[in-house]
């Protein structure tokens, strides 16, 4: 009786939702970003669209599916459907879905509600976020863009996958000293060490850290040795507080990003060792 119902599943995935071929669910993202774009250039501005498109292009290679036209990419969608029939359907949802929720934010609304056209709650995420991902794009709201765009390839992955991947941020530099994120840290130590010395190091030309400060060993000894265990205890917790806090989780998740990488030593579980 509902024919936008997609019975192309290969298994059921997480909360019971039914998740469809790889093929297919790559090519309809291709539909979603179609459909976006083209409600974008005929609700907006055709040449905000190919501002967009042109720097997206000198980034790099243009990616195909970014530039698919709307039939293009149904093409495809159809092609790697099982069942045409499903296939159309799904095809005709997606489009749908990218459309309105361009259609949506155009006029000003701002509850952003999507009929529930299909069986998979995932392909209707995935429709509306890519479909605004063009919209913001467009407005050169680039955090906007980017979190859009981002939830958009997570929820592709989740209609054949079952789940979202972990896309995320690398936070280097706080809990483990490296060369590089956490160079700006050496060096207001090195300013501290020579504050206590008297004296000031030259700074040598291609090297991230001052001159003997390669790590975190060799930095903990420096500070030891310039101004006790105190001097060490109050650069590190004025570090530790401030090279990232809440407010760099809240822009993270603003992102749509959903992981974040948190590298540290070993002897912050295990007990230091020499060599």
């Amino acid at each position: 009786e509902n024919s936008t119902c997609i019975v192309m599943a290969a298994a059921p995935g997480v909360g019971g939702e039914q998740l469809l071929p790889y093929p297919l669910a790559s090519a309809l993202r291709w539909v979603a970003l179609a459909a976006g774009r083209e409600q974008v250039a005929s609700s907006l501005d055709s040449s905000r669209v190919q501002a967009h498109l042109l720097w997206l292009q000198s980034l790099g290679q243009l990616p195909d599916e970014v530039a698919a036209t709307l039939d293009e990419a149904s093409t495809i969608a159809e092609t790697a459907a099982c069942d045409k029939a499903s296939g159309r359907a799904a095809i005709e949802v997606v489009a749908k879905t990218a459309a309105q929720a361009v259609r949506e934010v155009s006029s000003g609304s701002t509850s952003m509600e999507v009929e529930s056209l299909s069986s998979s709650p995932a392909l209707l995420s995935m429709a509306k976020h890519l479909g605004l991902y063009w919209w913001f794009a467009a407005q050169q709201q680039k955090e906007q863009a980017l979190r859009t765009l981002s939830l958009g390839l997570q929820e592709c992955r989740r209609c054949y996958w079952g789940k979202a991947p972990w896309r995320g941020a690398n936070l280097g530099g706080w809990l483990l000293l490296e060369p590089g994120p956490a160079s700006p840290f050496f060096d207001t130590c090195q300013a501290k060490i020579d504050e206590f010395k008297g004296s000031t190091s030259p700074a040598e030309q291609g090297q991230e850290n001052p001159p003997g400060l390669d790590d975190e060993h060799s930095l903990c000894l420096a500070l030891e040795a310039a101004g006790g265990t105190q001097l060490k205890k109050d650069l590190f917790r004025m570090h530790r507080s401030s090279h990232y806090d809440e407010k760099t989780f809240d822009k993270i998740a603003a992102c749509g990003l959903n992981a974040v990488r948190l590298p540290f030593g070993h002897w912050v579980v295990d007990t230091p060792t020499e060599g």
